[in-house]
């Protein structure tokens, strides 16, 4: 998978992180692993500056949980298996509420398919200044 290779992941932080989360999905073809989906309980800090980023900070406490590290190797892509991943991971939620980030416009719409909607304004990512990230919401059920 690719996500350590481009940045995307910083492999000296994630331990803690995993201990972290409510829930961590993997997906393996054979001994392959091909994909992960998590629902996360983010540091507070990280947490209020993605609300505060895109200026509905009021919001943050409503959606305590995070839908992320959604990763799929790019061999596998377009087969269903993102769509697999978050649709699981959201099943995870026992009908929580959650909030989830994406600088990707196939993520922008799958999470349109999973009840989530869009609020607050673009923002620029912090590790790739020429990207701008959306925060999506799904409210409990």
């Amino acid at each position: 998978m690719t996500g350590i290779a481009e940045g995307e992941i910083n492999p000296a932080t994630m331990p803690p992180l995993i201990a972290r989360a409510l829930s961590l999905l993997t997906l393996y073809l054979d001994d392959r692993l091909i994909g992960t989906a998590a629902i996360k309980r983010p540091f507070a800090a990280h947490h209020q500056n993605e609300f505060a980023k895109a200026k509905v900070g009021v919001l943050a406490a409503t959606y305590p949980a995070e839908l992320g590290w959604i990763v799929v190797d790019s061999v596998f892509r377009r087969q269903g298996h993102g769509r697999a991943l978050v649709g699981h991971a959201t099943c995870q939620l026992d009908g929580n509420a959650v909030y989830a980030t994406t600088k990707s416009d196939t993520m922008r719409a799958m999470l349109l398919e999973f009840g989530f909607r869009p609020i607050g304004e673009s923002y620029p990512s912090e590790r790739e200044t020429t990207v701008s990230l959306s925060l999506h919401v799904r409210e409990a059920s």
